[in-house]
């Protein structure tokens, strides 16, 4: 082989490698970016529970106080925190492997990042009281299993 193909050769193994390494890093960012979950901003007392269960879905627990006050316990997807850990983690298998780490990643032979995203999404519940006419009384997120929620459903300030 001449020495001109031999170059071309390698020139194309760096730049194959170099793209290769440019995507290399994905899973690393998106580990130490985390996932945003649902927001769960807008429900807020004075909507309507057809409103709130559009963005939640149907509740997991309810009951009704002594007050008629109507509560309803959803569970939501509140994403995957960022893990700085988890990222030095996927950059150490990006750079020991040269890369072939994120190619693993990228065909499925490997199937970390999905594991990482399975294992480390929060869900979050959060109690919603309704009124007689199903509007939003009051809304208690970061619901615990211990947590006494008022007869009157009203969060208190």
């Amino acid at each position: 082989m001449s020495q001109t193909k031999q170059n071309r050769a390698l020139s194309w193994g760096v730049i194959c490698l170099f793209a290769l390494l440019f995507q290399s890093g994905c899973v690393t960012v998106a580990v130490l970016k985390g996932e945003p979950g649902k927001d769960v901003s807008s429900i807020k007392p004075g909507i309507s529970k057809q409103g709130a269960e559009e963005m939640l879905g149907s509740p997991m627990r309810e009951w009704i106080t002594p007050l008629n006050v109507h509560y309803c316990v959803y569970s939501y997807d509140a994403g995957i925190p960022p893990s700085v850990a988890d990222a030095a983690a996927g950059a150490f298998f990006d750079i020991s492997s040269v890369g072939l780490f994120e190619l693993y990643e990228a065909t499925g032979l490997t199937k970390l990042h999905e594991q990482h995203k399975r294992m480390f999404r929060v869900w979050e519940k959060i109690a919603i009281s309704y009124d007689a006419n199903d509007t939003v009384v009051g809304v208690f997120h970061h619901l615990g299993d211990f947590d006494v929620l008022p007869d009157d459903g009203r969060a208190k300030k």
